[in-house]
């Protein structure tokens, strides 16, 4: 018995281009048997594509405190926009818990993470700070169609309601969270750590030093 399957997008959208735009899309796959044309077991499900899209501000946190102590743990995934194709959409924000999930206890002080922009539309940069505070202007990743992905390592403050901050420049590029380790102002373990307020761009080739 031969076995084929198909995908219907709405009435007007083209199933067979490469992506999609913002707003809900209704996708009805169905499998076939021999002869062609006969469906069986038809199952409809909603994705969305997602356009610009900002949601209400955090309240940030006065002080992030110092002398912090660090404590790695195996990578959890707090973030990933794939499975429901809620790709994030151009000058659009998101906000992503990282404190009291994943292992890593409610009263954190910061996080390491690991940051990817898959399947990226077109050229974008991600932003990276503590939920609540000012958006800086150092980008933590630079993202374009021309990789499937592109990753960074980097180390956040937790902000407002236990969260960080994550910016889309252009396009809609997926994003996945990896979270690695956690500092906490516990005195039993690790070494000192003091966050800056916000980031700072220590270099820029494009402008500083040519290609």
């Amino acid at each position: 018995m031969a076995r084929v399957v198909c995908a219907r997008d709405v009435p007007g959208a083209d199933p067979w281009g490469p992506g999609f735009g913002p707003g809900p899309h209704r996708l009805q796959p169905h499998a076939t048997v021999s002869p062609p044309g006969v469906c069986v077991l038809p199952h409809t499900a909603t994705v969305g594509g997602t356009g610009s899209q900002n949601p209400p501000e955090v309240r940030p946190l006065s002080n992030l405190g110092t002398d912090l102590r660090f404590v790695p743990i195996p990578p959890a995934r707090v973030l990933d926009t794939r499975p429901l194709a809620q790709s994030i959409g151009p000058s659009s924000r998101v906000d992503v818990r990282v404190a009291g999930v994943a292992g890593i206890p409610a009263d954190a002080k910061a996080v390491t993470l690991n940051i990817t922009a898959a399947n990226a539309s077109t050229v974008t940069n991600i932003r990276a700070w503590p939920a609540g505070g000012s958006r800086p202007y150092a980008s933590v990743l630079n993202a374009d169609s021309t990789r499937s992905a592109s990753a960074a390592g980097v180390i956040l403050g937790v902000g407002g309601q236990q969260k960080v901050s994550l910016y889309n420049n252009a396009g809609s590029p997926h994003l996945v969270v990896d979270v690695t380790g956690y500092f906490t102002s516990a005195l039993d373990s690790g070494f000192g750590y003091s966050p800056l307020p916000v980031a700072v761009r220590v270099l820029g080739t494009p402008t500083s030093l040519g290609p």
